[in-house]
Parts: structure tokens; sequence; C-alpha cells
């Protein structure tokens, strides 16, 4: 085995916190944009309701005049001896005048409000956006506390594996792996969705002036493109830390993984707990959570099955955990040779943890990942 060259080891986790610091400054500089907009949507806003507040007057005194002007017609219907040639054309021209006011008033009255409901929508998925992007600010902090003051405990880990250089080259790897995936996906999806919807917002505003009857089809669409992209962006929050997790505990966040599982893949997953529930320590219901999750996603792409089951038992001072499947199996001696990612990241999460972790398969026997962690 080499000596272990520490400038290395330093050089891993450097990378990995500078990934970690770039993300965060790409979010906080999301938040800021989210921030600037949300002022600015706010100003719009009081300025709708100022002009909505002044209009809804005009047609108050509009209504009053059209009504004299109505009543002031009937009068001169009813008794035109009284009044001359002149003074009964002046009455109706005045009715209509005053009536064709009044409906313009309201017309833009009516716009006015759908204008400042729009905004109002805007202003609660902006805010929605700037507080989530604040939670994950936060998180991203305490990842990065935490990788920064646990290198010596990866470096003893790193010290028991014959092939560490490997190792580390397969984990920067899946990390620039995952940040293209995360970049791609926002491209394709909340950054082409958040550009129509600002090129929809632009045409909203013509419209508004140009050919009103046309604005409440296009509000419609400007409402479903932001659906879509906030659903979108809610399904990469999740798969980047599910809140669950932090807020109730390890059972319900697994409990969502396996129903979105069912949801998106088809793949139903039998849950079955034992024992009296309790939390454990953060980093270590991350890490189970994320053995699961590794353990499942084999078996969704390689054990050609649909299903899996789940065990977990709340034993006294231990937590033990199996993940059984009745596929095809795999000879594990030739996929450790073959150095597969998934199982050593599977092993490295255990061991972080003080946990132990076995498999055992066979070809076309199926697989059972078993996780002993002693609290």
């Amino acid at each position: 085995m080499p000596e272990l060259d520490l400038q290395t080891l330093n050089k891993i986790v450097d990378q990995a916190i500078s990934a970690v610091s770039k993300s965060k400054e790409d979010i906080f500089s999301l938040a800021e944009e989210a921030s600037t907009e949300l002022q600015r949507l706010g100003k719009q806003l009081e300025e709708l309701r100022q002009l909505a507040n002044k209009t809804r007057l005009e047609v108050d005194r509009a209504e009053k005049k059209a009504r004299a002007a109505r009543n002031y017609l009937a009068q001169v219907s009813r008794e035109f001896n009284k009044y001359s040639e002149e003074q009964i054309k002046r009455a109706y021209e005045e009715a209509n005048s005053f009536q064709l006011e009044l409906l313009l008033l309201r017309q833009r009255e009516a716009e006015l409000r759908k204008s400042r409901d729009a905004t109002e929508r805007n202003i609660l998925t902006i805010k929605r956006l700037v507080d989530r992007s604040e939670e994950l600010l936060t998180q991203m902090d305490m990842a990065m506390k935490m990788l920064s003051g646990s290198w010596r405990e990866i470096d003893k880990k790193l010290r028991r594996q014959d092939d560490w250089h490997e190792f580390s080259a397969k984990i920067i790897l899946a990390q620039e792996e995952e940040r293209l995936r995360i970049a791609r996906d926002l491209h394709d999806g909340p950054v082409q969705n958040l550009a129509s919807i600002a090129m929809r917002t632009e045409l909203c505003q013509r419209l508004l002036e140009l050919a009103p009857e046309e604005l409440k089809g296009e509000l419609s669409q400007l409402e479903h493109m932001a659906k879509d992209a906030a659903g979108e962006l809610r399904k990469m929050i999740f798969n980047l830390r599910p809140l669950a997790l932090d807020d109730l505990g390890l059972v319900p966040a697994l409990s969502r993984m396996f129903e979105r599982l069912r949801k998106d893949n088809s793949f139903h997953v039998e849950f079955v707990v034992h024992g009296e529930e309790r939390r454990l320590e953060g980093s270590k219901e991350v890490a189970i959570y994320r053995i699961i999750q590794e353990a499942l996603n084999n078996v969704l792409k390689h054990a050609e099955v649909n299903s899996a089951i789940v065990k977990m038992e709340f034993l006294r001072n231990r937590l033990r955990v199996q993940i059984i499947d009745y596929g095809c199996g795999f000879d594990i001696a030739q996929k450790t040779a073959d150095g597969q990612h998934g199982l050593l990241i599977m092993r490295e999460r255990a061991e972080l943890i003080g946990a132990e972790l076995s498999i055992k398969t066979k070809p076309h026997q199926g697989t059972m990942v078993e996780v002993m962690l002693a609290e």
C-alpha cells in the first residue's frame, strides 16, 4: 500500500469544499435576484392597488353621472313637448357619452384587478423560492462545516483502502457528474421555464394595452408555466436533500421516498418497521437514508424486478436495516473486483457512522443488504 499523501487528501477535500462553496454562491445569487424581483413586484402591486382604487372612485362618479343623464333623458322622453329639439338631442348625446365612459372605466377596472391578482400570485411563487433558497444556504453551511472538520476521519478510512487513489478519483468524478446533472436539469427545466415566463410576462404587459380581451388566456398559460417550474424545483430539491429527514425523521422520510419511487418508477417497496421508532443523530440518519436509497437504485437498475422489501428494526441500542429483493442477484466477488461504485459508496457510508454492512447474494437468488448500527 502506498504511503498516504496528505497533500492529495487536502486537495480532494478542498475540491469538495470548493464545489459546495460554488453551489452556495450560485444559490445566493439566485436568492438575491429573486429578492430584487420580489421588491419590484411589491412596488408594482402597490401601484396596481392605487390605480384600482382610483379607478373604482372614477367608476362610482361615472355611474352617478350616467344615472343622472338617464333620468334626465327619461324625463325629456316623457315630456318632450316641453323641450326643444336641441335640448332633446343634447340629452341623448350626454346619456350615451356618460354610458360609454362608464363602460370604458369598468373595463379598465377589471383589467387592473386581473393584473393585481396575477402579480400577487407571482409574489407568492417568488417568495417561496426565496425562503427555500435561504434554507438551502443554511444546509450548505452545515455541510461545509462537516466536510471541513471531518477530513481526519476520512483519512483513517482511506488508509484501509488498498485502492484509495482510484476510490478518490471516483469520488471526484461522481461529484463532477452530479454537478453536471444538476446544471443540465436546471438548464433544461426551471431555467427554460423561467425564461418563458419572463417572455410571457412581457407579452401580457403588451396585451394589457393592445388586446386586453386576450390577456386572460395568456395569464392562464403563465400560471401553468409557473406551477410546472415550481414542481420541477421541488423535485430537484427533494433529490438533493429531503426536508422530511430533518423535520420528521428517518421513517417518514423513507416512506416519502418509497412513495415517490412508486409514482415515478412504478416500483413498489414493502416497508416493515419493528420496535419503537426513535430519532438518530443527524449524520447517522443521512447515512442510513442514502444507503437504502443506493441499494434500491441498484435493485431498480439491475435486479430485473419492480419491487423490494425494506425492514427496519429498532432494537435496544441498535438499529438493523435489511433491503431485500428477489431479483437476478450477482457475483459479489466479481462486482467487488470490478470496483462497483455503488457498493463502495454504501460501505464507505456505513463505516463513517460505525455501522457494519453486509451483502448476501448469488446469481438468480436475489440480494439482501444488511446494515447493523450500534447507537
